[in-house]
C-alpha cells in the first residue's frame, strides 16, 4: 500500500516534531548565554534535549523517522487500518501546534507561567476524568 502524499505522513510529521524541538533547544541555548535573561525562563535547554533524547528512541523504536515507502516504517505498518493511522497523525499535529505555541511564548518573552499553574492544570484535568468516570 502507498501512501499518497509526503507531507500526510507520520514520518514528515515526525521529523517536524523533531526539527521544533532541536529550534526550541537552540532557542533556549541562546537565552542561557544571556545572563539577565537566562532567570526568567522556567526550562532550560537541557530540558528539551532530554525530551530531545526520548523522542528519537520512540521514534527510533518505531520507524516513525524512516521514509514512508520502506517496509519497516511506522507508515507502512499502520497502512493496512486507516483510522488508527489518522488518529495518530491528529496527534501528531496536536503536538506540533503545541510545539509552535511554546516557540512563540519564547520568541515573545512569555515566560511567566510557572510549573504550579501546569500541575493545577494537571490536576483539574485528573479530578473531571475522575469525576466522568463516577458518571458512568
Amino acid at each position: 500500500m502507498s501512501i499518497d502524499n509526503s507531507e500526510d505522513t507520520i514520518s514528515c510529521r515526525s521529523r517536524q516534531a523533531r526539527q521544533r524541538l532541536a529550534d526550541i533547544i537552540n532557542y533556549l541555548t541562546n537565552i542561557e548565554a544571556q545572563p539577565s535573561s537566562a532567570q526568567e525562563v522556567n526550562i532550560s535547554s537541557s530540558n528539551v534535549e532530554d525530551v530531545l533524547g526520548k523522542f528519537d528512541m520512540w521514534a527510533g523504536n518505531l520507524g516513525a523517522l524512516r521514509s514512508p515507502e520502506t517496509k519497516l516504517s511506522l507508515d507502512q505498518r499502520l497502512a493496512i487500518d486507516p483510522e488508527i493511522r489518522g488518529q495518530i497523525c491528529v496527534d501528531w499535529d496536536e503536538l506540533l501546534e503545541t510545539l509552535d505555541e511554546l516557540t512563540s511564548a519564547l520568541q515573545a518573552g512569555d515566560y511567566d507561567k510557572q510549573e504550579d499553574d501546569f500541575s493545577q492544570d494537571s490536576h483539574d484535568e485528573a479530578e473531571e476524568s475522575a469525576s466522568d468516570e463516577e458518571k458512568i
